[in-house]
């Protein structure tokens, strides 16, 4: 589903608290949602960086973030440790995700048929052909 795994490792090495320094093989979205994952991720770890690490059990080895996927045409943020304000912050980004192309990144709405992803008019266009 990623075609440039690149643009989310980017992310991983901006975040080592929340991806413990672990490659982004877990990350299944394609690039239309890389911009609202940075944020999402930029956020989480400055938050994570005001708290003390005993809170979230900082172990280097153990990644906070255990998977990120596009199901039903939204965002899924699975977390090995959240607290109230990471929810919060993980459930805007799916707001975001949601009226997102995730190929492109413009402006998009889940589909009503079979496979269901939020694409734009002109992804749409090309998934019916």
């Amino acid at each position: 589903m990623i075609e440039d795994r690149s643009k989310f490792d980017e992310i991983v090495k901006a975040c080592p608290i929340l991806f413990g320094g672990k490659d982004s093989y877990y990350c299944e979205c394609c690039l239309g949602w890389f911009k609202p994952l940075k944020t999402l991720f930029v956020a989480m770890e400055a938050h994570l960086k005001t708290l003390d690490p005993e809170v979230y059990d900082s172990d280097s080895d153990r990644r906070l973030v255990a998977q990120v996927k596009e199901k039903y045409g939204g965002l899924r943020c699975y977390m090995n440790w959240e607290d109230e304000t990471m929810e919060q912050l993980i459930n805007k980004a799916e707001e975001e995700c949601i009226k997102t192309c995730e190929i492109c990144g413009e402006p998009g709405k889940p589909g009503d048929r079979g496979w269901i992803q939020t694409l734009c008019d002109k992804h749409t266009k090309k998934k019916t052909k």
